[in-house]
């Protein structure tokens, strides 16, 4: 692999501490804000998941949408506290939390 690949690899090595105390900080949080958004990589559509909180924001991107990519996101499976969302409909697979709706979508 190139050199930049190998950097890429390193860096994303030491950011692991560093996001895994950013998951910490949400799932101790009272209320997150959940949303997910499409978008192209590399031609394909594919799913930008976001969990945040006034203070730390934490995204991930997925193939998927749903539980699938919810799961790997490793912050709502074990979440409990208000989960603010859209309302779509995998959300309410997460029974720990209790689920309210975001006013921004309500508005649109």
């Amino acid at each position: 692999e190139g050199t930049l690949v190998n950097h890429t690899h390193a860096f994303s090595a030491q950011l692991r501490p560093f996001l895994e105390e950013v998951k910490e900080q949400i799932l101790q949080s009272s209320v997150v804000h959940f949303d997910e958004t499409g978008m192209r990589v590399e031609n394909k559509t594919q799913w930008l998941h976001t969990a945040s909180t006034p203070e730390v924001t934490f995204q991930h991107i997925h193939e998927k949408r749903g539980k699938e990519a919810m799961d790997a996101g490793e912050i709502l499976p074990s979440f409990s506290g208000i989960a603010m969302h859209d309302g779509w409909k995998p959300y309410d697979v997460y029974t720990d939390c209790r689920h309210v709706l975001c006013n921004a979508h309500l508005l649109r």
